[in-house]
């Protein structure tokens, strides 16, 4: 810069830092609307979670969407007590590629003590010791692949009983296996089959 020429000035001003705001998700239990409180989302398993990315909610409050690799858990507002005669309802939009796709419950947030996930889709078999495959392998033709939307409907009272306090999603995606996946959850509802819309 030429020493005659006149030095240019910016001026800040009005800074914030703030945590912004993650709206609720709306969860049906029974019938009846509630919403989970996805503020104080929490590492389903730390060894595993990026801690990249939250869950996003999006929706009028009733879809989240997985990005990259992400193992989280929220806290539902009540206790549910899961039956043999229990489903669980939602639409899966699965837009990129996953290794491995869960979605589960839990009551003490330790994934190694019971088998408490369900294997949705995926490019890799998950353990079977940490996961119920309802769906088969990644070789099966029950497998959702990318790109699709799919309504389920998972009796997981076949699979688990008891009471459970948390919600997972899980999207396992390794770095080293390419672009994340992305996976969006909407139109979450649990209920008894004897009481419900079946």
């Amino acid at each position: 810069m030429d020493r005659n020429e006149q030095k240019g000035i910016s001026t800040y001003h009005s800074f914030q830092i703030y945590e912004a705001e993650i709206p609720n998700l709306k969860f049906e239990i029974d019938g009846v609307t509630t919403t989970v409180d996805m503020g104080a989302q929490m590492s389903y398993h730390t060894g595993q979670d990026s801690q990249m990315h939250d869950l996003v909610i999006s929706g009028n409050n009733r879809a989240v969407t997985l990005k990259d690799n992400i193992w989280r858990s929220v806290q539902l507002p009540q206790q549910i007590a899961i039956t043999r005669a229990t489903q669980l309802e939602f639409t899966l939009d699965y837009a990129k590629a996953y290794e491995e796709l869960y979605i589960g419950f839990d009551d003490d947030l330790n994934r190694d003590n019971a088998k408490t996930n369900w294997q949705l889709t995926g490019s890799k078999d998950g353990s079977s010791t940490h996961f119920h495959k309802p769906f088969g392998g990644r070789t099966s033709s029950n497998i959702q692949p990318p790109e699709t939307t799919r309504d389920y409907k998972i009796p997981i009272g076949n699979w688990i009983i008891g009471n459970y306090t948390y919600l997972n999603l899980i999207g396992e995606q390794d770095a080293n296996e390419g672009a994340g996946g992305e996976a969006t959850f909407a139109n979450f509802s649990i209920y008894e089959v004897g009481w419900a819309r079946l």
